[in-house]
C-alpha cells in the first residue's frame, strides 16, 4: 500500500535503516516488491546490519532466498 502512494525505499535511518530491511524482519513477504520498486538490497545500517541478517535472524528462509535472487551479498560481515 505504501509504494502505491510513493513511499521512498531507499529512505535510511532508525532502528530498522531501510524499508527492506524492515520487511525483512517483519513482513517478508513484501520483500518483492520493495526491491522491484528500487531499494538498495546491501543497505548496511541500524540494528541488524543488511536485510539478508534481518531475514535470517527472523528464519525466513523464503526472505533470504528471495534476498539472494535480487542480488544480495551474503558475505557482508555485520558492523563493516
Amino acid at each position: 500500500m505504501l509504494l502505491t502512494h510513493g513511499a521512498d525505499v531507499i529512505l535510511a535511518g532508525g532502528k530498522y535503516h531501510t524499508p527492506l530491511q524492515a520487511a525483512a524482519y517483519f513482513y517478508p513477504s513484501t520483500l518483492g516488491d520493495i526491491a522491484e520498486a528500487g531499494a538498495d538490497i546491501n543497505a548496511v545500517g541500524g540494528e541488524l546490519d543488511t536485510a539478508i541478517h534481518a531475514a535470517a535472524f527472523r528464519y525466513s528462509v523464503d526472505g533470504v532466498k528471495l534476498l539472494l535472487s535480487r542480488g544480495a551479498d551474503g558475505r557482508i560481515i555485520a558492523g563493516k
